[in-house]
């Protein structure tokens, strides 16, 4: 996450310019197909539960976006961060 480059955080003006999730959330279709192809690519590292774990839940945060009960947290970097991060609130 960007927080974590830099010392201190980011101000507000900076996070501000430097955000893209309220434009780049029409993405979230197509990253998080990307998160599961990549999962797919890396057979030899996931076992076949693993993988079905990781798809699931990206598939739940992808109905949680579609259905439009998402909410995303423009603090975060960009689309793929907002995922991710929804994916850890779910799983971890």
């Amino acid at each position: 996450m960007r927080t974590e480059r830099f010392s201190p955080p980011a101000g507000a003006i900076a996070q501000r310019y430097s955000e893209s999730v309220s434009f780049a959330r029409r993405l979230y279709r197509h990253d998080i197909a990307g998160s599961i192809a990549h999962a797919l690519a890396a057979t030899g590292i996931l076992t076949t539960n693993e993988f079905e774990v990781i798809a699931r839940g990206l598939r739940e945060v992808e109905s949680e976006i579609a259905e439009g009960r998402f909410v995303r947290d423009q603090s975060l970097e960009d689309v793929h961060i907002n995922i991710e991060a929804a994916w850890s609130q779910l799983h971890l």
